[in-house]
């Protein structure tokens, strides 16, 4: 993977020390935790046979990271021999060892063993963690994730401050100073709609956003809603806004302010993180400036609600 031109805390999922990319878990816990499984000691050449009847046992060995064998020599008064420690699965889904045994019908030693139940942030932390039971480390899919992503910063910060503009200046109307800016996949402004919903109830200004490209698209036989583009807007958007964002299809999402009732946040306010809902059919990237302060107007956020 080619280096990223950006610098990157990886911790906290910031890019340039201004841009923040909300993530559920972040990299990963450092810590690690522990699950109880079985463990059987076999002899080599009947591990065939063993990880043949282990992948009838699918719902057993939940933990795809933890290698399935793991040698270990044995001393013995005859000398040392080679053995085979094989993961059989949770005890929690197999409470003893009579059910373990009528299963796998091979003669082996079970024992309860604990080992790693999350999958560890670093290369570093694999290696002291495989001293307890060997992982298979392909990366930090996290790491690899955000290696990926470029962003136009300057792009980015010039468009926030347009909106931010229009939200701290003297309002032309009695409404709320929240704005939303929409921008096609090449930086051009589709729209700017500002917040209405003193006036009605559902016109929070991306909703008003998604109806204006709406309207400039419905001639366009080959667009579909907001495919590809990127919503600037000052507050972070309500669970309607982010619901009707998703639907419409968009890449990203950046925001000034952070609302209690917002519906991005994954452990704060709400905690909905609506953007990534596995129970959902679309995902949109959703970043929050941190950077040089760009001020927005005040909102009540109980009157946002």
């Amino acid at each position: 993977m080619k280096e990223s031109p950006h610098k990157i805390d990886f911790k906290d999922g910031i890019f340039d020390n201004c841009l923040q990319k909300l993530i559920k878990d972040g990299i990963g816990q450092e810590n690690m935790n522990m699950q109880e499984v079985w463990v059987m000691e076999i002899n080599p050449k009947d591990s065939s046979k063993v990880n043949g009847m282990l992948r009838e046992l699918k719902n057993f060995h939940l933990l795809p990271f933890l290698k399935k064998f793991q040698k270990r020599t044995v001393e013995s008064e005859t000398g040392n021999s080679t053995v085979l420690d094989v993961l059989i699965g949770e005890t929690s889904k197999l409470q003893s060892e009579e059910e373990v045994n009528a299963l796998l019908k091979v003669d082996g030693k079970l024992r309860r063993v604990n080992v790693p139940s999350n999958y560890p942030p670093t290369k570093e932390l694999c290696t002291e963690w495989s001293k307890i039971w060997p992982i298979v480390w392909k990366g930090n899919p996290i790491v690899q994730e955000l290696n990926s992503i470029r962003l136009d910063i300057q792009e980015i910060s010039e468009n926030l401050r347009k909106i931010s503009e229009l939200s701290v200046s003297p309002p032309l109307k009695d409404e709320l100073p929240i704005f939303t800016m929409v921008a096609d996949r090449k930086g051009k402004v589709l729209t700017i709609k500002q917040d209405e919903r003193k006036n009605h109830q559902l016109h929070h200004s991306t909703m008003l956003a998604i109806r204006d490209v709406a309207k400039l698209q419905q001639n366009d036989p080959k667009s579909y809603l907001l495919l590809d583009c990127v919503i600037y807007t000052t507050h972070e958007p309500c669970p309607m806004c982010c619901m009707a964002l998703l639907h419409s299809r968009i890449e990203r999402l950046v925001f000034l302010k952070d609302m209690t009732t917002g519906g991005l946040k994954f452990h704060e306010g709400y905690g909905y993180g609506i953007q990534t809902a596995c129970t959902l059919n679309w995902k949109f990237d959703a970043y929050r400036w941190c950077g040089d302060e760009i001020p927005v107007g005040i909102v009540d956020d109980l009157a946002y609600a």
